[in-house]
């Protein structure tokens, strides 16, 4: 599968712009419409390239084959033209999607029934842990509206609380 990775990673590798200019070149000729000096059928030429860069020559040349094989007197614009390569690519990027997702894919087994036991042990541990936790947050915080008692303190910490009050009154 690994091999397989490499050879299609290498089928999709882009192509020299001045290769995929060779084709755009080769399309445009063979319109007999397309009447373009030499500085502006480059600049053409650049801007075909710069939609299908990303793209292999084969593709590219397939499409430009394509797209002069149609019956119009008239060539494509670059945005027809990328859609043909990406026509002749899909299926080569779909094959490599699919062996990158079983490459690097997470192999799952079955828990024994032991496995199951432990964790379910575990799970009912943790709700009862749970249950008494929020049991113990339901009673009231405070007991009482008296000082002493009210506040549910100890007496250390009456005592504490007390002689700060006192400071803070004076």
């Amino acid at each position: 599968m690994h091999i397989r990775q490499a050879l299609l990673a290498e089928a999709l590798r882009p192509g020299t712009a001045s290769q995929l200019g060779v084709f755009i070149g080769q399309m445009f000729a063979s319109y007999l419409s397309v009447k373009l000096d030499a500085g502006t059928l480059r600049k053409t030429i650049a801007a075909y390239v710069a939609q299908v860069q990303i793209f292999p020559e084969w593709a590219v040349e397939r499409a430009c084959q394509n797209c002069a094989n149609r019956d119009s007197p008239f060539p494509v614009s670059g945005g027809e033209l990328r859609a043909e390569c990406e026509r002749h690519t899909k299926p080569i990027h779909d094959e490599a999607g699919d062996l990158r997702n079983i490459l690097n894919g997470e192999v799952y087994h079955e828990r024994s029934a032991g496995e199951r036991e432990r964790i379910r042990q575990g799970f009912e541990s943790l709700l009862k842990e749970l249950r008494d936790t929020n049991a113990m947050q339901k009673q009231p915080r405070v007991r009482g509206i008296g000082h002493k008692e009210g506040f549910g303190l100890s007496e250390e910490a009456l005592r504490k609380f007390g002689a700060r009050r006192q400071s803070a009154a004076e």
